[in-house]
């Protein structure tokens, strides 16, 4: 595998599968304290990854000697590409990976994420196909429209559906919560398993809340008392109204937003 940084000035060739075919994976990771927060898990994430989209010979540890050097505070992306080929969509017999590491600053916007959002139903519906759901993969245009889309029409962000129920934000994991219930949508044919989903289930079960994934429809929003989204470098954030859907509490947000600021400070 080759690392492309900023400091080696090696550069992706215009022949690389992840920009021709978006023949890869990603990972976004908050660094705090010079670490990258929640690494095991998205080194599990990578290897996952990996494994379901036939990258054989991954080697996930072969990325620890390159973070030895990250910034207080900032955000880390590590994308990983199948490299170069012959022309077609074909998986070449032999590859040699291209990994980019990314490390930039945290995005100026922080202050909206420590107020709750108002969000709304997308028009862009997210892509379903089962092999590819739950994977952070480079195919990403229809979060892009949806995210454009949402801010255009004055949102935060916008919740993306298929086949009617509900999935993600354009860039977060999303929950649902009545009666001290937890809910956040099942995953089986569209959408991202983010890392941020699976330690906030870890956090809620340290309380005895077990998180139920389901489907969960538009008409079914008016059920709900509270709402949150999560990913890793916003945490966890409060949403106050979907379309004509308002939410009042915060309770169970506030409880995981003090966990994840407890990490990053």
């Amino acid at each position: 595998m080759e690392f492309i940084t900023e400091q080696n000035n090696i550069s992706l060739s215009p022949q690389d599968r992840g920009l021709l075919y978006g023949d890869g994976f990603f990972t976004t990771v908050r660094i705090a304290n010079h670490q990258p927060v929640f690494w095991p898990l998205h080194q599990q994430r990578l290897v996952n990854s990996a494994k379901r989209l036939g990258f054989s010979d991954f080697d996930v540890t072969l990325l620890d000697s390159k973070l030895d050097d990250l910034p207080v505070q900032g955000i880390l992306k590590i994308i990983v590409t199948r490299g170069e080929g012959k022309r077609g969509y074909a998986i070449p017999a032999t590859s040699l990976y291209k990994c980019i590491i990314q490390v930039t600053d945290l995005p100026d916007n922080r202050n909206i994420l420590t107020t709750a959002l108002n969000l709304n139903i997308s028009n862009v519906p997210a892509s379903k196909n089962q092999l590819l759901a739950g994977i952070k993969h480079l195919n990403r245009l229809d979060n892009v429209l949806a995210r454009t889309a949402a801010l255009n029409a004055g949102f935060d962000d916008g919740l993306m559906m298929c086949d009617g129920n509900v999935i993600s934000a354009t860039q977060a994991n999303v929950f649902f919560v009545t009666d001290g219930k937890v809910e956040t949508p099942r995953l089986t044919s569209a959408g991202v398993e983010g890392v941020m989903k699976k330690q906030v289930i870890d956090w809620l079960s340290e309380k005895a809340i077990v998180v139920n994934e389901t489907d969960i429809s538009e008409q079914c929003l008016g059920k709900y008392d509270e709402v949150f989204i999560t990913n890793c470098v916003m945490g966890v954030s409060s949403v106050n109204r979907v379309n004509q859907f308002d939410f009042t509490n915060h309770i169970v947000t506030d409880y995981l937003h003090s966990k994840f600021q407890s990490i990053i400070q």
